[in-house]
Protein backbone atom coordinates (compact mmCIF):
# COMPACT_ATOMS: atom_id res chain seq x y z
CA UNK A 1 0.00 0.00 0.00
CA UNK A 2 1.48 3.73 -1.07
CA UNK A 3 2.37 5.76 1.87
CA UNK A 4 -0.44 8.56 0.41
CA UNK A 5 -2.81 5.48 0.79
CA UNK A 6 -1.89 4.73 4.73
CA UNK A 7 -2.41 8.53 5.50
CA UNK A 8 -5.93 8.40 4.54
CA UNK A 9 -8.67 8.27 7.27
CA UNK A 10 -9.91 4.81 7.41
CA UNK A 11 -12.25 5.50 10.20
CA UNK A 12 -14.71 7.27 8.12
CA UNK A 13 -15.17 4.58 6.48
CA UNK A 14 -16.28 1.66 9.12
CA UNK A 15 -19.51 1.42 9.76
CA UNK A 16 -21.61 -1.08 11.77
CA UNK A 17 -24.52 -2.90 10.68
CA UNK A 18 -26.71 -5.46 11.94
CA UNK A 19 -28.27 -7.91 9.17
CA UNK A 20 -32.15 -8.94 9.28
CA UNK A 21 -32.48 -12.79 9.58
CA UNK A 22 -31.05 -15.35 6.78
CA UNK A 23 -30.03 -18.57 6.25
CA UNK A 24 -26.19 -19.27 7.10
CA UNK A 25 -24.12 -20.44 4.02
CA UNK A 26 -20.93 -22.42 4.47
CA UNK A 27 -20.18 -21.27 8.07
CA UNK A 28 -17.28 -21.67 9.94
CA UNK A 29 -18.02 -20.41 13.03
CA UNK A 30 -16.52 -22.45 16.17
CA UNK A 31 -12.96 -23.70 14.42
CA UNK A 32 -11.30 -21.64 12.17
CA UNK A 33 -11.36 -22.37 8.78
CA UNK A 34 -7.43 -23.36 7.84
CA UNK A 35 -7.95 -24.33 4.07
CA UNK A 36 -6.52 -20.92 2.78
CA UNK A 37 -4.66 -19.66 5.59
CA UNK A 38 -2.59 -21.43 7.89
CA UNK A 39 -3.60 -19.41 10.82
CA UNK A 40 -7.29 -20.05 10.11
CA UNK A 41 -10.34 -17.88 9.38
CA UNK A 42 -13.92 -17.69 11.11
CA UNK A 43 -16.56 -17.16 8.17
CA UNK A 44 -19.70 -17.51 6.81
CA UNK A 45 -22.46 -16.30 3.96
CA UNK A 46 -25.92 -14.71 5.24
CA UNK A 47 -28.26 -15.37 2.36
CA UNK A 48 -30.62 -12.55 2.47
CA UNK A 49 -33.45 -11.08 -0.04
CA UNK A 50 -32.43 -7.08 -1.29
CA UNK A 51 -36.58 -6.85 -1.81
CA UNK A 52 -36.73 -6.76 2.12
CA UNK A 53 -36.41 -2.77 2.90
CA UNK A 54 -33.48 -3.20 6.06
CA UNK A 55 -31.23 -4.96 3.58
CA UNK A 56 -31.57 -2.77 0.77
CA UNK A 57 -30.84 -0.02 3.35
CA UNK A 58 -27.72 -1.93 4.11
CA UNK A 59 -26.90 -2.50 0.92
CA UNK A 60 -27.18 1.16 -0.38
CA UNK A 61 -25.16 2.23 2.24
CA UNK A 62 -22.31 -0.04 1.75
CA UNK A 63 -21.93 0.75 -2.46
CA UNK A 64 -22.41 4.52 -0.97
CA UNK A 65 -18.83 3.88 1.50
CA UNK A 66 -17.38 1.64 -1.00
CA UNK A 67 -17.69 4.32 -3.49
CA UNK A 68 -16.22 6.97 -1.26
CA UNK A 69 -13.20 4.81 -0.39
CA UNK A 70 -12.61 4.08 -3.99
CA UNK A 71 -12.41 7.67 -4.69
CA UNK A 72 -10.05 8.28 -2.42
CA UNK A 73 -7.77 5.15 -2.92
CA UNK A 74 -8.39 6.39 -6.74
CA UNK A 75 -6.70 10.25 -5.95
CA UNK A 76 -4.20 8.81 -3.95
CA UNK A 77 -2.84 6.61 -6.39
CA UNK A 78 0.02 7.34 -8.74
CA UNK A 79 -0.62 7.52 -12.02
CA UNK A 80 0.79 4.31 -13.23
CA UNK A 81 -1.44 2.50 -10.92
CA UNK A 82 -4.58 4.16 -11.33
CA UNK A 83 -5.90 1.98 -14.22
CA UNK A 84 -5.95 -0.91 -12.87
CA UNK A 85 -7.74 0.16 -9.59
CA UNK A 86 -11.42 -1.93 -9.00
CA UNK A 87 -14.63 -1.59 -7.01
CA UNK A 88 -15.00 -5.00 -5.55
CA UNK A 89 -18.16 -5.87 -2.58
CA UNK A 90 -18.80 -8.92 -0.48
CA UNK A 91 -22.08 -9.48 -1.74
CA UNK A 92 -23.00 -11.55 -4.31
CA UNK A 93 -26.30 -13.38 -6.15
CA UNK A 94 -27.21 -16.47 -4.91
CA UNK A 95 -27.78 -19.58 -7.72
CA UNK A 96 -29.53 -22.65 -7.38
CA UNK A 97 -28.05 -26.09 -8.06
CA UNK A 98 -29.42 -25.65 -11.69
CA UNK A 99 -27.23 -22.25 -12.26
CA UNK A 100 -30.46 -19.91 -11.81
CA UNK A 101 -30.31 -17.04 -9.80
CA UNK A 102 -32.98 -17.56 -7.08
CA UNK A 103 -32.93 -13.80 -6.21
CA UNK A 104 -31.76 -13.46 -3.35
CA UNK A 105 -28.44 -12.02 -2.20
CA UNK A 106 -24.96 -13.20 -0.18
CA UNK A 107 -22.66 -11.62 2.29
CA UNK A 108 -20.18 -12.68 2.81
CA UNK A 109 -18.26 -12.21 6.24
CA UNK A 110 -14.60 -13.09 6.98
CA UNK A 111 -12.39 -12.92 9.76
CA UNK A 112 -8.84 -13.85 10.69
CA UNK A 113 -8.39 -16.27 13.53
CA UNK A 114 -5.42 -14.61 14.88
CA UNK A 115 -4.17 -11.37 14.89
CA UNK A 116 -1.31 -9.68 16.24
CA UNK A 117 -0.92 -6.11 17.97
CA UNK A 118 1.99 -3.80 17.59
CA UNK A 119 3.67 -5.34 20.32
CA UNK A 120 3.66 -8.74 18.67
CA UNK A 121 0.86 -10.30 20.95
CA UNK A 122 -1.88 -12.46 19.81
CA UNK A 123 -5.38 -12.41 19.94
CA UNK A 124 -7.79 -14.91 19.41
CA UNK A 125 -10.54 -13.61 17.05
CA UNK A 126 -13.34 -16.02 17.51
CA UNK A 127 -16.45 -14.04 16.76
CA UNK A 128 -18.99 -13.66 20.01
CA UNK A 129 -22.01 -16.36 18.90
CA UNK A 130 -25.45 -15.76 21.28
CA UNK A 131 -28.73 -17.93 20.94
CA UNK A 132 -32.07 -16.96 20.64
CA UNK A 133 -32.39 -15.59 24.48
CA UNK A 134 -29.23 -13.54 23.80
CA UNK A 135 -27.02 -15.43 25.89
CA UNK A 136 -23.94 -17.00 25.28
CA UNK A 137 -24.19 -19.93 22.21
CA UNK A 138 -23.41 -23.14 23.49
CA UNK A 139 -25.48 -25.61 21.34
CA UNK A 140 -22.33 -26.93 19.16
CA UNK A 141 -21.65 -25.99 15.96
CA UNK A 142 -23.47 -23.52 13.63
CA UNK A 143 -24.74 -25.85 10.26
CA UNK A 144 -24.99 -24.32 7.09
CA UNK A 145 -28.88 -23.23 6.86
CA UNK A 146 -29.34 -22.59 9.99
CA UNK A 147 -31.23 -19.17 10.57
CA UNK A 148 -28.86 -16.35 12.81
CA UNK A 149 -28.40 -12.78 11.65
CA UNK A 150 -25.27 -10.67 12.04
CA UNK A 151 -23.19 -8.27 13.62
CA UNK A 152 -20.57 -6.26 11.39
CA UNK A 153 -18.10 -3.82 10.73
CA UNK A 154 -17.17 -2.37 7.32
CA UNK A 155 -13.35 -2.64 6.77
CA UNK A 156 -11.61 -0.46 4.11
CA UNK A 157 -8.57 -2.52 2.12
CA UNK A 158 -6.62 -1.98 -1.29
CA UNK A 159 -4.38 -5.00 -2.37
CA UNK A 160 -1.30 -2.92 -4.34
CA UNK A 161 -0.43 -6.34 -6.16
CA UNK A 162 -4.28 -6.58 -8.19
CA UNK A 163 -6.30 -3.17 -7.43
CA UNK A 164 -8.59 -4.64 -5.48
CA UNK A 165 -10.19 -1.88 -3.70
CA UNK A 166 -13.48 -2.40 -1.39
CA UNK A 167 -15.05 -2.95 1.67
CA UNK A 168 -14.50 -6.25 3.81
CA UNK A 169 -17.19 -7.33 6.47
CA UNK A 170 -15.98 -8.20 10.01
CA UNK A 171 -17.83 -10.06 12.24
CA UNK A 172 -18.39 -8.43 15.81
CA UNK A 173 -21.13 -11.17 16.55
CA UNK A 174 -23.52 -13.64 15.45
CA UNK A 175 -27.39 -14.54 17.18
CA UNK A 176 -28.52 -17.93 16.00
CA UNK A 177 -32.23 -18.04 15.99
CA UNK A 178 -32.68 -21.42 14.92
CA UNK A 179 -30.08 -23.69 13.91
CA UNK A 180 -32.12 -26.39 12.06
CA UNK A 181 -29.32 -27.09 9.15
CA UNK A 182 -30.06 -29.16 6.78
CA UNK A 183 -33.28 -30.55 5.64
CA UNK A 184 -34.03 -34.30 4.25
CA UNK A 185 -36.35 -32.59 1.28
CA UNK A 186 -33.36 -30.31 0.68
CA UNK A 187 -31.32 -33.67 0.73
CA UNK A 188 -33.45 -35.22 -1.93
CA UNK A 189 -34.88 -37.82 0.91
CA UNK A 190 -39.00 -38.84 0.54
CA UNK A 191 -40.60 -40.54 3.37
CA UNK A 192 -40.36 -44.33 2.69
CA UNK A 193 -43.18 -45.24 5.33
CA UNK A 194 -46.46 -47.01 4.71
CA UNK A 195 -47.94 -44.79 6.66
CA UNK A 196 -49.34 -47.22 9.64
CA UNK A 197 -46.07 -46.88 12.04
CA UNK A 198 -47.02 -45.74 14.99
CA UNK A 199 -44.52 -43.39 16.73
CA UNK A 200 -44.44 -40.19 18.45
CA UNK A 201 -41.85 -37.24 17.55
CA UNK A 202 -40.26 -35.33 19.73
CA UNK A 203 -40.53 -32.09 19.96
CA UNK A 204 -36.81 -30.28 21.20
CA UNK A 205 -36.54 -27.64 23.73
CA UNK A 206 -36.01 -24.28 22.35
CA UNK A 207 -34.87 -21.37 24.38
CA UNK A 208 -36.67 -18.44 26.13
CA UNK A 209 -36.56 -15.15 24.48
CA UNK A 210 -35.47 -12.81 27.67
CA UNK A 211 -34.80 -8.74 27.09
CA UNK A 212 -31.59 -7.75 27.72
CA UNK A 213 -29.47 -5.22 26.29
CA UNK A 214 -27.15 -6.68 23.46
CA UNK A 215 -27.00 -5.47 20.10
CA UNK A 216 -29.34 -7.95 18.64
Amino acid sequence: MTKAIEQIDKKKYRSNFTTPKGAARFPSLLEPDTAFDGNGEYHTGIVLDPSDPEVDKIVSKIHELTDEWYSAVYNALPKKDKGKAYKHVSIEDEYDENDEPTGNIIFKFRQKAVIKDKNGNEKDMMPPLFGLDKKTWEGGTVRGGATIKVAFQTWPYYVNATGMCGLKFRIRGIQIIENSGVTPDALGFDDETDGTEDYEEETPDTPNEEDEDVDF
